[in-house]
């Protein structure tokens, strides 16, 4: 009967041990899921900064509504292309600038002016 009441209550324990564990592996699965999303919500929320609608002050926001002037035509608050680079800018009374054949020819940036006045026939037939 030793046997027995032992064998009953060794198997009772084992049972008991085996509810219990499988009780706490589930919580220790739910906490560690809902871990992992807190933290992957923590780390998305602010990760990229909302878009910064542009100013329409800014001469950039109205240089699409202006036409394209030709390089060499363009006069100060035309949107023109620089014949160097190809970028479409707006003049302004202090862009670079170049004289060739009589013509103006306006620079996105101060490095541009250099290269043109190197071969300006280059640049002239590219714009």
């Amino acid at each position: 009967m030793g046997t027995t009441a032992a064998g009953d209550i060794e198997s009772a324990a084992g049972r008991f041990r085996g509810i219990v564990s499988a009780g706490t592996l589930r919580r220790m699965r739910i906490k560690s899921t809902l871990l992992l999303c807190s933290l992957f919500a923590a780390a998305c929320a602010g990760s990229a900064p909302p878009p910064v609608a542009p100013s329409p002050a800014t001469p950039a926001a109205a240089a699409p509504s202006s036409p394209l002037v030709a390089p060499g035509e363009a006069k100060v608050g035309d949107r023109t292309k620089c014949p160097v680079s190809g970028h479409e800018f707006v003049v302004k009374a202090d862009s670079p600038h170049a004289e060739y054949n009589g013509k103006t020819y306006y620079f996105c940036c101060p490095d541009c002016p250099k290269a043109f006045e190197e071969h300006p026939e280059k640049f002239v037939s590219k714009a």
